[in-house]
């Protein structure tokens, strides 16, 4: 038994519709060719480019120098006594005893001039077995830098770092038990603390 199909009109009428776009695709396809680098070229002259963002180099600041030739050559002093440093040297002539500059320096402004200064460590040896350690301070001036009384660290202990806190310069170094003679190495950790007096140019223990 055949039957005659017959569409609706709204499914004839997408039916036709899907053909119409068949043909377009296909002719599009067929000549791309011809148009499609016109469109290509036509989209890029027309798309506005992107700003890359600018981005400013920050110069990188200058290590801050810090000259402590200066404080190689002045003079300092022993209980009084004078003592002038040439090139971080000084040997007396009558009695040979040395001073030479150790280091372990730290720079701060001990007496609130708005100058940096210099605590540094001082040796001397004074023809015997021993080698003491002293602390001392260069006060910078307009005319160049003062040295301080010396303040007796040790005999032959081993020094570790400077430190300036609070107002405080802190001496850390090692050193040995009372009982222990000098041919042992240093191994007791200890640290003194020390103010400033700028008038008297003197170093004070801080009693914690």
């Amino acid at each position: 038994m055949k039957t005659d199909y017959h569409p609706s009109p709204l499914l004839r009428g997408i039916q036709i519709f899907l053909l119409i776009l068949i043909v377009i695709g296909v002719g599009l396809l067929a000549t791309q060719k011809f148009w499609l680098r016109e469109v290509v070229e036509y989209i890029l002259e027309r798309e506005t480019p992107t700003a890359s963002p600018v981005v400013e180099e920050v110069p990188e600041a200058s290590p801050v120098e810090r000259n402590d030739e200066g404080a190689k050559n002045t003079t300092y002093y022993f209980d009084g006594s004078p003592v002038t440093l040439i090139n971080g040297d000084s040997t007396d002539s009558a009695t040979f005893a040395s001073t030479g500059y150790f280091g372990n320096e730290v720079f701060a402004d001990l007496n609130a001039d708005g100058r940096e200064d210099i605590v540094f460590l001082l040796t001397q040896d004074t023809g015997g077995s021993g080698l003491f350690f002293y602390v001392v301070a260069a006060i910078q001036t307009g005319e160049g830098y003062v040295g301080s009384q010396a303040f007796f660290l040790g005999d032959r202990i081993a020094p570790q770092t400077t430190e300036y806190r609070d107002g405080v310069v802190i001496v850390n170094y090692a050193d040995r038990a009372l009982d222990e003679p000098f041919s042992t190495p240093p191994s007791i950790g200890k640290s003194v603390r020390l103010s400033f007096d700028a008038e008297a140019m003197v170093f004070k223990e801080v009693v914690q």
